[in-house]
């Protein structure tokens, strides 16, 4: 893949971005053996300066990390993010549930949540929306039977697990997901089910139509697109990034045709597939979300 430089006549959203609030990305990696480092990187530094290889910059950690988390490497550890929080949850059927552990980006606290239910350990997909985690466990994987709860803060309780009404579609044919920018809806795409959304404050389902959304797993609102961003699901080549419109969230819009989206002119992530599967094996890369970069809405021919 060609290098992704950034010359001076793109400079604009960089140095809009240095007078406006400063945005971070929090990165949970697998480097040492006990446990997880959590790092924080800001975005600005995504752009790089003048001439420089966006690429060989973007691959570096900022040292040392803002928080070490004890926690062991295997595959019932999971990670996600609800609005400023990175949680942290694992079921091991020796240690009967831990606890749900909650680091606040803002404060550095760690908070412990309620017990890691047993479904955690089979669940297929973790949806943050409306400041909340879904937790969605697939058809026989869990019983036989689909499972969903849901992850809040109770003004009176802290946190805790909530049932939500079941999806109308077959769990294990969910492709991917996407919150909408109105704070409150979250929008799911399944194979020969077609396309939902789910409001968090009303717990209702709603359907809008028989085609899907274009992305793999978990898309994300970019304000500065105004349209989702992630990675496209059926390209022959991985690690196409894709941007699609919103879909509105109105009450009459079954039966309207797909949004439109487009993809990014070169391969973003993945440039070698064997070394990916490598560090996968090795252990679980948590990358939390963020807004695209000036290279990604570059590619994908954004101002």
């Amino acid at each position: 893949m060609s290098k992704r430089r950034r010359s001076d006549d793109e400079g604009g959203p960089r140095s809009r971005r240095s007078h406006g609030r400063r945005h971070h990305l929090y990165i949970v990696v697998d480097d040492w053996t006990k446990g997880y480092s959590i790092y924080k990187v800001d975005v600005a530094d995504f752009d790089g300066e003048s001439g420089t290889d966006l690429d060989s910059q973007a691959s570096r950690l900022p040292g040392p990390p803002v928080f070490l988390l004890e926690f062991p490497h295997d595959c019932s550890s999971r990670f996600a993010a609800i609005g400023g929080r990175i949680v942290a949850m694992r079921y091991n059927d020796g240690e009967n549930a831990a606890p749900v552990l909650l680091y606040d980006t803002a404060t550095g606290g760690l908070a412990l949540g309620p017990r890691t239910p047993v479904q955690v350990r089979y669940v297929s997909q973790l949806v943050p929306a409306g400041g909340r985690l879904y937790v969605m466990g697939a058809s026989g994987l869990y019983k036989g039977e689909d499972y969903l709860e849901v992850l809040a803060a109770d003004e009176k309780w802290g946190w805790a697990w909530n049932a939500v009404p079941m999806p109308p579609f077959t769990i294990s044919q969910l492709t991917c997901h996407a919150a909408h920018p109105d704070g409150r809806t979250v929008f799911f795409s399944a194979s020969h089910d077609g396309t939902y959304s789910l409001d968090t404050e009303t717990s209702e389902w709603k359907r809008h139509g028989d085609w899907m959304l274009p992305f793999q797993r978990q898309a994300y609102y970019d304000g500065e697109v105004d349209a989702w961003v992630g990675l496209h699901r059926d390209s022959a080549d991985p690690g196409v990034v894709c941007s699609c419109d919103v879909v509105s969230a109105g009450d009459d819009d079954e039966g309207l045709p797909p949004p439109a989206w487009k993809l990014a002119k070169e391969k973003m992530v993945c440039e070698d597939m064997e070394r990916t599967k490598t560090a996968h094996a090795h252990g679980p890369r948590q990358v939390l979300p963020r807004r695209a970069s000036v290279a990604e809405r570059r590619a994908l021919g954004r101002p």
